[in-house]
């Protein structure tokens, strides 16, 4: 029996293409479910550009933003393996993880750049998410072409890597396929009656499963709004609550 995924933003697009799919708390910014899949499409047309093809790794190095979850969802119109990677780690802790995974390329958000441009050197592209110019990430997305994407994400094909170190030895790579993704759907959505017009709070660090699977990925699967904020605030949460 194949549990495969379709393609979760374009379904989104034409389910409920106004709903909000992300507030951003800093910002203010919204986005919409039919926005977030035309951004992903384009993202994955980025990534396309740099070389980037199915089965590739692409490092990404930010704080909670709703553009990791446009390359999350890009990364899977793609075929391609999201490496999110923890930004408490110091340059040379994460130096094993990059030759461990060999990516592509690097995005880094601006409290990391310093970390970034340790890790790239000469060889690995490196995009930035703050860069407002034409350079930017924005404004190249923007200009890409949008990828048609792919009809099934197979159930037993990588999505994304999350490195732990476990209790001993160096930090390993955590393989996370789209049917563990469903998996995981179906039971925080049983476990927590988690509806379309539920809200859900995304503080958790995004380099960590909590941050992308509790619960904000069921959430966006479901149709709800996430809200996005990069670290958690007790005052900040309760006037939220």
């Amino acid at each position: 029996m194949s549990f495969d995924l379709f393609d979760l933003t374009a379904k989104r697009a034409i389910l409920s293409p106004d709903a909000v799919a992300f507030e951003d708390l800093n910002s203010g910014a919204r986005v919409g479910y039919a926005e977030l899949d035309a951004r992903s499409a384009r993202a994955a047309g980025l990534m396309g550009e740099f070389g980037i093809r199915a089965g590739d790794r692409v490092a990404l190095l930010c704080r909670n933003r709703i553009e990791f979850f446009e390359l999350l969802f890009g990364c899977a119109k793609l075929g391609a393996v999201l490496v999110p990677l923890n930004w408490r780690m110091p340059a040379p802790e994460l130096e094993p993880l990059i030759a461990d995974c060999t990516p592509g390329l690097l995005i880094h958000g601006h409290e990391d750049a310093d970390a970034a441009v340790a890790l790239t050197g000469a060889s690995l592209p490196v995009l930035d998410l703050d860069d407002s110019g034409a350079a930017g990430y924005a404004a190249r997305r923007d200009r890409a072409r949008a990828h048609p994407g792919r009809e099934r994400w197979p159930q037993d094909e990588t999505w994304y890597l999350l490195y732990t170190s476990g209790t001993t030895g160096q930090p390993k790579g955590v393989i996370q396929t789209y049917g563990m993704a469903l998996a995981n759907y179906v039971n925080i959505a049983q476990a927590m009656g988690l509806r379309a017009d539920d809200t859900t709070l995304c503080f958790l660090p995004l380099f960590h499963t909590g941050g992308i699977n509790l619960t904000t990925l069921p959430a966006l699967i479901m149709g709800a709004q996430v809200l996005v904020t990069p670290g958690f605030d007790l005052e900040a949460t309760i006037d939220l609550l």
